[in-house]
């Protein structure tokens, strides 16, 4: 048996134990969201009141996540801004995301786990053509409409050295916590907020920020 499809099983196998867990640890909350007699007050007090398991099955599963090709890792992403607030949400986010993205970039690389070559995505040449690849590989791990596999995929075509490339992957996963967490938090809280303004406003310098990229990169090719 080839060693990615060892991976891949390991992987899976993983995934679905930690999914089953989450499902058996958030089902009580399930329940008392459906139920609509049970106060807000108490479904409040209930879903801040997991500790260190929650955390670490929640954290656990967006490292995973980031994985997968085509699994969004934001919805877990905001699920933790739900559970644990803003401060320790970013906390876990980055240490998920940063997890997460260290370990495809090590399974792609030492492993092969992808079935066929990415090189003619846009994105991959988008990043492997850059006259800065550390800086925009940074800003790739910024933005969250990029698939995360496309990004390590690119990490590891680049060639950088492995600090560049770990500290492009912390510096990258910093907003998106901030994003998610903030949301997840405004989401719990249910109303507009000052913390929602800051989802936008980081929202609004991911947008600004592709676009920009996509400017300067054609404007490079006209003058070619």
């Amino acid at each position: 048996m080839k060693k990615k499809t060892i991976v891949s099983i390991l992987v899976g196998a993983i995934t679905i134990i930690l999914l089953l867990l989450l499902t058996k640890n958030l089902y009580p909350d399930v329940l008392s969201l459906i139920n609509p007699h049970t106060p807000a007050a108490d479904i409040r007090a209930q879903i801040r009141s997991h500790g260190i398991t929650t955390a670490f099955l929640l954290t656990a599963t967006l490292a995973l996540f980031c994985l997968i090709p085509g699994v969004p890792t934001s919805m877990v992403g905001v699920l933790i801004g739900v559970y644990f607030g803003p401060a320790i949400g970013i906390l876990l986010n980055i240490i998920g995301t940063f997890t997460g993205n260290s370990l495809s970039f090590i399974l792609i690389s030492h492993f092969k786990i992808l079935s066929k070559p990415h090189t003619k995505n846009r994105w991959v040449r988008f990043i492997s053509s850059a006259k800065h690849p550390a800086i925009i590989l940074t800003i790739s791990y910024m933005i969250p409409i990029i698939p995360m596999f496309i990004v390590n995929y690119t990490a590891n075509k680049l060639k950088l050295p492995d600090k560049v490339t770990y500290l492009s992957m912390f510096i990258g996963s910093i907003p998106s916590a901030v994003l998610l967490s903030v949301g997840g938090d405004a989401i719990f809280r249910g109303h507009s907020t000052p913390e929602l303004k800051v989802v936008l406003a980081v929202l609004a310098v991911g947008i600004v920020a592709v676009i920009l990229l996509r400017l300067k990169k054609h404007q490079q090719q006209t003058q070619s």
